[in-house]
């Protein structure tokens, strides 16, 4: 809707689709888009596993549809898989957006123990399979690489995981989640890197960890070694926590890197 892409993205008065309201823009310059891990089709004789309470508008459909080939231009990848999302990507960034972030909040079902986006059983245990780390950094890279040439939108940064560290994302919930433990984040948040370095992506910087609250994102920073700390250069964290929680010791232990209230 270009209604809602003005009223988001751009300082413009905009009439509201079908009401007589017209509302000032909000001329937001930044836009964060969501990487899916949900698919239809078959691959290894498999299937995903769908948890019972996600609604299908919730089911992001990811590009990299199947194990099979990582070559972005084999049939192992669909560029049109999530079409909707993608074009108020492009809308922002034609009204202005300026940082454009690509997140996931989980891998692929393929690449999952459980082969479900949602969760694992006890929400509290790693569902990345451990075979498929390579994959998921390779997936987050190439994505961030081939969108320039596929939809027209250049990447600022890239985030592997949200919320990782919570213990929610069960089988069974209602979205999609990967839980990740310290060590699991910091081995993702340095194969990213890796692999956008390999592509002549070093502009883009690595986003970490989006954690629930600011004292979670504290000791989730805290359990980082130098070297992981070194190859994440935006540190990402949601506010849920609201006027609680030690956003100073957060500021003050993260210093030296952009710091997001996301």
């Amino acid at each position: 809707r270009e209604d809602l892409a003005d009223l988001f993205f751009s300082l413009k008065e905009t009439k509201v689709e079908g009401t007589d309201v017209v509302l000032s823009g909000l001329g937001l310059n930044i836009a964060r888009y969501n990487l899916g891990g949900s698919g239809f089709r078959t691959y290894n004789n498999q299937t995903m596993v769908a948890s019972k309470s996600i609604p299908s508008w919730k089911q992001i459909q990811g590009y990299w549809q199947d194990g099979e080939s990582a070559d972005p231009a084999s049939s192992s990848w669909n560029w049109t898989a999530d079409a909707v999302q993608m074009k108020m990507l492009q809308k922002a960034k034609e009204r202005g957006a300026t940082h454009l972030e690509l997140f996931s909040n989980s891998p692929m079902w393929w690449m999952l123990k459980n082969r479900n986006p949602s969760g694992s059983a006890d929400g509290s245990s790693d569902n990345l399979a451990p075979d498929q780390y390579q994959n998921f950094a390779v997936y987050m890279a190439t994505v961030a690489a081939e969108a320039p040439q596929q939809f027209g939108v250049e990447f600022t940064s890239v985030e592997p995981v949200n919320e990782p560290i919570s213990g929610w994302w069960k089988a069974d919930n209602g979205q999609e989640g990967c839980h990740f433990e310290h060590d699991s984040q910091a081995k993702i948040l340095g194969m990213v890197r890796d692999e956008l370095d390999s592509r002549n992506l070093t502009h883009v910087a690595v986003s970490g960890s989006d954690e629930n609250t600011y004292d979670e994102a504290l000791a989730t920073w805290k359990s980082f070694d130098l070297v992981t700390k070194a190859k994440v250069q935006k540190v990402n964290v949601h506010g849920y926590e609201q006027a609680l929680g030690r956003r100073d010791l957060l500021y003050k232990a993260t210093l030296g890197k952009r710091l997001w209230n996301s």
